[in-house]
């Protein structure tokens, strides 16, 4: 099954994009970071783990919260390293990972 672009994830409303699909698309997505790391990716990650932890589904789950942002905190860093090589999608369209 296809996983729905994470351009949705990273330009909408966290609160409209179904909680499932957002956590299926950020799991897909980290599986092919493992497989060919880039900051592109690395990125996107970041920034989708930001739209999981302002997900409406998640207010009431703090534990679950607090999973993704020791996540979010892990992901920032590594964007933020010099370690993580650079894509050749890493233009302008980078978010599109």
């Amino acid at each position: 099954m296809a996983t729905p672009d994470t351009r949705l994830f990273t330009e909408t409303d966290p609160g409209t994009v179904p909680l499932g699909a957002l956590q299926a698309s950020l799991f897909r997505l980290m599986t092919l970071y493992s497989v060919m790391p880039c900051l592109g990716k690395a990125r996107t990650i970041v920034r989708m783990l930001g739209a999981l932890i302002q997900h409406p589904d998640l207010k009431d789950w703090p534990p679950q919260q607090a999973i993704y942002r020791d996540m979010l905190d892990t992901w920032r860093q590594l964007a933020e390293s010099a370690s993580v090589v650079r894509c050749a999608d890493d233009g302008p369209a980078a978010s599109l990972h």
